[in-house]
């Protein structure tokens, strides 16, 4: 397992033979990078740049120079991926995201709240200076009311009286 920034890999590979060790010829593949074997080479190491994260298996065959192969050697590596591309990564900042949505809504919310327990609170205060000066205003009409009674009573009495005095200068 390496790391995403050791991502460039030689193999080095030798076969062996007792005789022409020189005309050993090599094969290879990086399963996971290449679709097909390498053509025949005699150079014994492969080099691989810049791999993309996954896993691999890198495998090589020799073939002496009777064209006999050996068998397959198969090496699996995997490079890890960096961290802001891991899923406890992603799952973090999901997490991340959705709590800061929720604190933003709970914020908003609260401050809605705290916003109409304000206004309600003024809306009382006024209501209920419309109530004072509403009751003032019905107090005043009664006063005045009475005041109108009285007047008229008082009308009434004058006009009694003229009505007397009238009746009485005439007679």
């Amino acid at each position: 397992s390496l790391s995403y920034k050791n991502n460039f890999v030689t193999f080095d590979f030798i076969g062996i033979t007792m005789s022409q060790p020189q005309n050993v010829k090599y094969q290879y593949k990086l399963e996971g990078m290449d679709e097909n074997w390498s053509p025949l080479t005699s150079n014994s190491n492969a080099p691989y740049g810049n791999l993309p994260q996954g896993t691999y298996t890198f495998k090589v065959k020799a073939m002496n120079n009777e064209g006999y192969w050996s068998n397959e050697f198969k090496y699996t590596f995997t490079i890890r991926p960096p961290w802001w591309k891991t899923w406890w990564f992603r799952i973090l900042l999901v997490a991340l995201i959705i709590g800061l949505i929720y604190a933003y809504l709970h914020f908003r919310t609260r401050r809605i709240i705290l916003r109409n327990q304000e206004l309600e609170l003024e809306v009382n205060l006024r209501t209920r200076d419309l109530q004072e000066a509403n009751d003032l205003l019905t107090n005043q009409n009664i006063e005045i009311s009475r005041k109108s009674d009285r007047i008229l009573e008082q009308q009434q009495e004058l006009l009694s009286k003229k009505t007397e005095l009238e009746s009485s200068n005439v007679s």
